[in-house]
């Protein structure tokens, strides 16, 4: 793909990688959502999982001064959101990810 960076998609990779998330895709919806720019998808292998790399995104960037506008968790924690304007994270376990299928409606 080629979008081109903002400040904040590095550190967010990086987040991502160092918290062992998996398959993580970036979708540019810059033509297709006027909410944001850039979906970032990544699976966990558990819900446990999937709660660990949201405590660490969230931690990570906070560190660097970016903080989430908005941050939801599904109850089963099979799905969980970071929205950071520009960039919106979906941190998902593989069947939430597979029935809801995020890259093949926004790309």
């Amino acid at each position: 793909m080629n979008h081109s960076l903002n400040p904040i998609d590095l550190p967010l990779i990086e987040s991502l990688e160092n918290a062992k998330a998996l398959d993580i895709t970036q979708v540019d919806v810059t033509n297709t959502s006027t909410l944001t720019d850039l979906m970032i998808i990544c699976t966990g292998t558990s819900s446990k999982h999937v709660q660990s790399i949201f405590d660490k995104v969230i931690k990570d960037m906070k560190l660097i001064n970016i903080y989430p506008i908005i941050e939801s968790r599904s109850p089963l924690c099979d799905w969980c959101i970071i929205d950071y304007g520009d960039c919106i994270l979906h941190i998902m376990q593989d069947d939430a990810r597979q029935l809801y299928g995020l890259e093949k409606i926004w790309s």
